[in-house]
C-alpha cells in the first residue's frame, strides 16, 4: 500500500527524501514502513535527491542566483553535500548572456548601465567578482 502512494506522489512530480518523508508520516504510516519505502524508492531510482537538485537549478537558473536556489533546495532537505557537489558544477558562463542581456535593456550612460546592473545582480546573489569581471567584458565590446 505503502509504495502504491509513492508511486502516485511521484507520478506528478518529482520529491525529495524530506518531502516523500513528511506527506508518508502526514499520512500516518509508522517509521519502518517509511524507511522501507524510502528504500525501495531509492533502490529504484524513484528518489534521488541529487537529480532533483539538478534539475530544480537547471528549470529555475535563469530567474534565481544559484546562492537563492541552494537555500530553497536546503528547506527542501538536501543535504549540505550534495549542495556543495553542485557548486562544484556551477559555471559563471552561464550567467554572461543574462547579464548582458539585462545590460542591453538598460538605457542611460556605460557607466549608468554597470552600475545597475551590477546592483541587481548582487542583490541577486551573485558573487560580485564575477558579475564585475562580465560587466567589464561587455562594456570593453
Amino acid at each position: 500500500r505503502g509504495r502504491n502512494y509513492l508511486v502516485c506522489l511521484l507520478a506528478s512530480r518529482d520529491y525529495t527524501e524530506k518531502e516523500v518523508t513528511d506527506k508518508l508520516k502526514k499520512a500516518h504510516y509508522p517509521e519502518t514502513i517509511i524507511e522501507q519505502i524510502l528504500l525501495y524508492g531509492r533502490e529504484r531510482h524513484y528518489l534521488d535527491d541529487y537529480r532533483y537538485a539538478e534539475d530544480y537549478i537547471a528549470a529555475r537558473k535563469s530567474s534565481k542566483s544559484i546562492r537563492q536556489l541552494k537555500y530553497q533546495l536546503s528547506m527542501k532537505g538536501i543535504s549540505a553535500s550534495i549542495l556543495s557537489q553542485l557548486d562544484e558544477q556551477n559555471d559563471p558562463d552561464d550567467l554572461l548572456p543574462m547579464v548582458e542581456a539585462y545590460w542591453n535593456k538598460k538605457k542611460g550612460t556605460s557607466y549608468e548601465k554597470n552600475g545597475k546592473t551590477y546592483q541587481f545582480f548582487v542583490r541577486k546573489g551573485y558573487d560580485s567578482s564575477i558579475i564585475k569581471e562580465i560587466i567589464r567584458q561587455i562594456s570593453n565590446k
